[in-house]
Formats: structure tokens, sequence, C-alpha cells
């Protein structure tokens, strides 16, 4: 039902209480004539006179009569639904939030967004998906609620924020037989190399710049997830290309270096999308929120 259908609605009930046009229009705060026009119409919709004048009032038609009671639940249902808003809070919540992300992402964001949901959020779950080429379709239908990576091929209709930038670095493991403090072009291009290939992720938009860069590279071993490549690394001579956030955790966690590319490459910016469908709903906007605060971003309105 339209707002106009709801003010016709409005103007019955009003009558039917108060016995009187003038009234009626006093209370809905409507001019009189504007009043009677809406009548006008009610009476037209309703094949019915619906209130006729006696004495000094107007009185309900039977038909009026049988109305009523419909149009005051009518009424009474609405403006309860007009009256709920929908919210979102984190601390009662047991809200499923799927979150579609690359290895690179689980590794090394995912920890922190999930540290900082479990503490405002304790009952909230989450659940990740790989980004693929399915995945802004998910986005759109709601079967993703955010996109957390770097996507430059989005489409319109989606929001984006940026979360930070990043860089690629070279990976390798420490006391590698050939290469010390400093890693050349000749010796980058010498050396095997390890490649992961994911389907739909932007990091393969970089890995084709350096392809262009370095053409000369030569892959040895190509694998599909960035999950176990720290152990490959260090158990071989096997250079890796590889955002510089996630050669940091890696580091840490391996005996592995990390040494400036030999190439110029441009960086690229990891950001969180979402589409405009969700862009107000509450859960999804507190989300959002809490993500961006993670990497020092103001949520976007």
């Amino acid at each position: 039902m339209n707002e106009f259908d709801l003010k016709l609605l409005q103007i019955f009930a009003e009558i039917y209480a108060t016995g009187s046009v003038s009234r009626a229009a006093e209370k809905l705060e409507l001019s009189q004539p504007t009043l009677s026009v809406g009548l006008a119409k009610l009476r037209t919709r309703f094949n019915d006179p619906l209130f006729v004048r006696i004495g000094g009032g107007m009185r309900p038609t039977p038909h009026a009569e049988a109305l009523i009671t419909q149009i005051r639940e009518l009424l009474r249902l609405l403006q309860h639904t007009l009256s709920l808003q929908a919210v979102f809070d984190p601390l009662s919540s047991q809200r499923v939030f799927n979150i579609a992300m690359t290895d690179i992402s689980q590794v090394v964001l995912l920890p922190q967004i999930l540290a900082k949901v479990r503490a405002e959020a304790p009952n909230v779950r989450i659940e990740t998906t790989h980004i693929s080429t399915e995945t802004a379709a998910q986005l759109e239908s709601g079967e993703v609620d955010l996109i957390i990576g770097y996507m430059p091929q989005i489409e319109a209709g989606f929001y984006q924020q940026k979360l930070f930038d990043d860089h690629v670095v070279c990976l390798l493991r420490d006391n590698h037989p050939r290469i010390d403090s400093r890693l050349t072009l000749k010796r980058y291009l010498t050396e095997a190399h390890l490649e992961v290939k994911v389907a739909g992720s932007g990091f393969a938009a970089v890995i084709r710049m350096l392809e262009t860069e370095a053409p000369l590279r030569r892959v040895h071993l190509r694998i599909p997830s960035y999950l176990g490549i720290g152990e490959i690394l260090t158990s071989s001579d096997l250079l890796a290309t590889v955002p510089r956030l996630l050669a940091d955790v890696l580091q840490r966690r391996n005996a592995l270096r990390v040494l400036p590319m030999p190439v110029s490459l441009p960086s690229f910016t990891i950001m969180q999308y979402w589409h405009a469908r969700f862009h107000q709903n509450p859960a999804c906007r507190w989300i959002r929120q809490s993500v961006a605060e993670l990497f020092g971003q103001q949520p976007v309105a």
C-alpha cells in the first residue's frame, strides 16, 4: 500500500471517530478541502457514500460500519511496522558473516578481524570463502556479506573502501646459497621461482605486470594456494614474489628473508567491497565498520 492509500485510510478512521470533516482535518493536520477530496476518493473506491450528514455530524453508512474494524486493524499494523527499525546488537547477535577473501587475507588479516569481532560480538560467527569469479554475484545476492582483498576488476553497483596499501617483495630462505642481502635482476631471473595462481584474485594482475617486467623469470613450481609456501621455501632454493604483509607474517614463522624486488612494480590497495543492496543493513554496516576501524579507516556513511 502506498503513502497515498495510507492517508486515505487515516481520513476514513478520523471521520468515523470524530463524526466531523472539519475535526478530522484538524487532527490529521490537513486542510478541509484536502480532506474532502480524500473522502471523495474513498467513496469512489468503495462505491458507497460511507458517511452522510445527519444533523450536525457525519454518520457512517452500514458499509462504513462493516469496514471500520478492518481499517483500524490495518492502520495499527501499518503503524507498528513503520515504527520498527532494523537494529543490530553485537553483544547478543548470533549472526553468521560470510567474508570472501584470498589465502593471503586469511593469513594476514583474518586473525586480526576475528580477535576484534570476538571482543565486541562474542556470539557472532565468521565463515570465509575464497574470492573467485563467482564472488561478485554472491555479494549481490547476499550469500557473501563482504569481500576483502584486491579486486580491480570489480563492477558497478558495489561500494568499496580502502583498508591499506601493499607492495610485492621477494621471499626466500635464510642462508640461500647464491643470494645474500642484495638481489640483482640477473640473479632474480636466474633462480627458480614458486608462483601461486589463484582464480579471481586481483593479485594476478600484479603477476601479469611482473611477467612484462621480468619475462624470463623461471617458474619451477606453481600451486593454487599460499598456505604452506613458508615450508616449501625453507626446504628449497625457490624464490617467491608475494605481498609484503604476507612476507612479514611468513618471515616471523619460518627461517625466511624478505628482499626488495629488483624490478619496479606499483603498489596495490587492499579494499573491502559490498553491494549497494546491503549498504544500510545494520549488521553489514557493523562488520564493515569493525574492519575499517581495525585498519585505521573511518566508516563509510
